[in-house]
């Protein structure tokens, strides 16, 4: 596997496979396994799931459903963020 750098076709695909996986799945602020309502400052992990290989996106208390990992992040509410971050993350969107 290789690492996708960010402002590349790939990374944009990738961006909208994580989009659709939230659609899929009830949101970026839950845990795709459990659907529970992620902390703030929560560590995310995005991989290929288990079961039936489609693209998860959970915490830590469900990582055993992912047979691959392609990608991690960090969950933040926006009522916690802090502001100079908030000139750098899209205005929309949900991945």
């Amino acid at each position: 596997m290789n690492f996708v750098r960010p402002n590349t076709p790939e990374a944009a695909k990738f961006g909208k496979q994580v989009e659709r996986a939230n659609r899929k799945f009830g949101g970026a602020e839950v845990c795709h396994g459990c659907r529970r309502k992620l902390k703030s400052g929560e560590m995310e992990y995005i991989g290929l799931a288990r079961k039936r290989g489609h693209l998860m996106v959970v915490a830590g208390c469900c990582r055993h459903l992912l047979k691959s990992l392609v990608g991690f992040s960090v969950w933040y509410s926006a009522a916690v963020m802090p502001a100079k971050w908030l000139g750098v993350i899209p205005p929309k969107g949900r991945a």
